[in-house]
């Protein structure tokens, strides 16, 4: 199961009735609201927040073997969804940070 105070990379399905998407959490994005997490969401191709009480009972571990596998097939569209939120975020703050 997903911790927000974890520094490492999850790798898990979001499990729903009639639908299974492969998801990656990544503890070191900033700006998550308290309550909040972002999981990059496979079936999207984007980093979308859910709340945390809400969505962590869909959330199910993979083994070692199936990780590795998520990792090898959806790194390449995590890293460039993680570094379009990251820019975005930067921005955001930037112009708050000008006000």
């Amino acid at each position: 199961m997903i911790d927000p105070s974890a520094t490492k990379l999850w790798y898990g399905r979001h499990e729903t009735p009639g639908q299974c998407t492969q998801v990656i959490f990544d503890p070191t994005l900033p700006g998550m609201p308290s309550g909040q997490v972002y999981l990059y969401n496979a079936a999207r191709d984007a980093l979308v927040p859910y709340e945390l009480k809400t969505v962590e009972k869909f959330l199910k571990d993979v083994d070692k073997e199936e990780a590795r596998e998520l990792k090898t097939a959806l790194n390449d569209r995590f890293r460039a969804a993680r570094k379009a939120y990251l820019k975005a975020y930067r921005k955001t703050e930037r112009q708050r940070d000008g006000d």
